[in-house]
C-alpha cells in the first residue's frame, strides 16, 4: 500500500480493476496483485516472531540488490536509527504488560512503547530492521525500560544481520547507565 501510495485497504482493491496498475505490480513484485482482505488475514494469523523474520528477510533481500549501497555512511557503514515511541496510552492497564507511571498528583497512566531501528538514508527513506516491544513481564520487580529493551533489539539485529556493518543513531536513553 506504501509503494502504491494507497490510502486504505479498499482503495488498493479499488486499483486492481485498473490493468496499468496491477500491470505495474506485476513488474515490480513479480506476482499477481493481491487481494488486501487476503493479506490481512495472512498478516493477522503470523505470530511476532514469523512477521520479524518475513521484515528481515525482506530487508535482507533489499541489501544484497545493493538498493542501499550509494546511502552507506564514509561507503562502508549503513545508517541505523534506534528510538522508542509510545503506541498507546490508557487510564486503566488493560493487560498484565502495561507499563505505567504515576504523575506527583498520584495519577497513574498506563502505556505501551516500542523501540525500532530502522535503516535511514539522507534522502529521508526509512525502513524497519527490528522491533522490539518495552513490556514489563508477567512477574517482575523492576518495571521494563528503553535500555534494556535496547539489548534485546541489539540481539536481534545481530540474528538477523550478522555482518551488515552499521553506525547506530540513538539518543541517550539507548545507552545511558
Amino acid at each position: 500500500m506504501f509503494i502504491g501510495k494507497q490510502d486504505s485497504r479498499n482503495a488498493m482493491n479499488n486499483d486492481r480493476g485498473e490493468s496499468i496498475f496491477a500491470a505495474n505490480y506485476e513488474k515490480l513484485f513479480g506476482k499477481r496483485l493481491p487481494h488486501m482482505d487476503t493479506v490481512n488475514n495472512v498478516l493477522v494469523d503470523l505470530k511476532n516472531d514469523e512477521l520479524e523474520f518475513l521484515k528481515a528477510s525482506l530487508v535482507q533481500t533489499l541489501i544484497e540488490k545493493k538498493v542501499f549501497w550509494k546511502f552507506r555512511l564514509e561507503d562502508h557503514y549503513y545508517r541505523v536509527a534506534i528510538d522508542a515511541t509510545g503506541v498507546m496510552n490508557v487510564n486503566q492497564g488493560h493487560c498484565d504488560h502495561c507499563l505505567h507511571k504515576t504523575s506527583k498528583n498520584g495519577v497513574t497512566t498506563y502505556f505501551h512503547n516500542v523501540l525500532e531501528a530502522r535503516l535511514i538514508t539522507p534522502n529521508g527513506f526509512s525502513i524497519s530492521l527490528a522491533t522490539e516491544w518495552v513490556e514489563n513481564p508477567s512477574e517482575y520487580e523492576k518495571q521494563d525500560c528503553e535500555l534494556k529493551a535496547f539489548k534485546r533489539l541489539a540481539c536481534k539485529i545481530k540474528k538477523f544481520f550478522p555482518r551488515l556493518p552499521i553506525c547506530i543513531h540513538a539518543d541517550r536513553h539507548c545507552f545511558a547507565p
